[in-house]
């Protein structure tokens, strides 16, 4: 049995994956992970998680790159119209504003628990990119501390109010294998620490 030490260490680690696969373009990591067999050394956190490992490394193996950086454009850019926005205030503002409360709340919550995330682009702080590495920075504290007041309250208020949804979107707008397996990897990812903390979300009404 690993030690709650190995457990967050590993938790953070994969939540860097989640960020850089999401909040970077597919040139800057895709080959990189490519050539890393990572399914090897990836924790288990749900039964049918093996089989989406494998979908992702045959995605791997049989989408080229062109395709897979159409999709991120088309799924987190866009040219008018992002498929899956990964910004949270876009999901609970009634208008859909990208500088919402979720955003201003959610960068209040880091400056309060000292994490600074310097983002290069000019954008929203409640990136879902951002936020993942947020989490990953909060499981390796809790490595060492072993506190996870502030994962919990990340997960409840900043992330899972809006996450299903943004999966939903991604899951289904999604034109490669790669990142419909990468948003059921992320989704059994988050379910299982939302159920291993017995988080309780009160969900707000969603507008996206």
């Amino acid at each position: 049995m690993k030690s709650p030490a190995s457990e967050y260490l590993f938790a953070s680690a994969c939540c860097k994956f989640f960020s850089t696969i999401i909040y970077n373009k597919p040139t800057n990591f895709i080959d990189s992970i490519r050539n890393f067999d990572f399914e090897c050394f990836w924790p288990s956190y749900s039964t049918e998680q093996k089989a989406t490992l494998n979908n992702i490394r045959v995605a791997l193996d049989s989408e080229n790159n062109d395709e897979i950086n159409l999709d991120y454009f088309n799924l987190f850019v866009g040219n008018f119209r992002k498929l899956s926005y990964p910004w949270g205030s876009v999901y609970t503002d009634r208008d859909n504003l990208l500088f919402g409360d979720t955003e201003r709340n959610f960068k209040k919550f880091c400056i309060k628990k000292k994490i600074l995330i310097k983002s290069p682009y000019n954008e929203p702080y409640d990136h879902i990119g951002i936020i993942l590495l947020s989490l990953s920075i909060l499981f390796e504290r809790a490595s060492s501390n072993f506190l996870l007041n502030d994962i919990n309250e990340l997960l409840e208020s900043h992330l899972l109010p809006w996450f299903y949804r943004f999966i939903t979107l991604m899951k289904e707008n999604a034109s490669t294998l790669f990142y419909r397996s990468i948003a059921t990897l992320l989704e059994q990812f988050i379910y299982f620490w939302e159920q291993e903390l017995e988080i309780d979300v009160n969900y707000p009404r969603l507008y996206k």
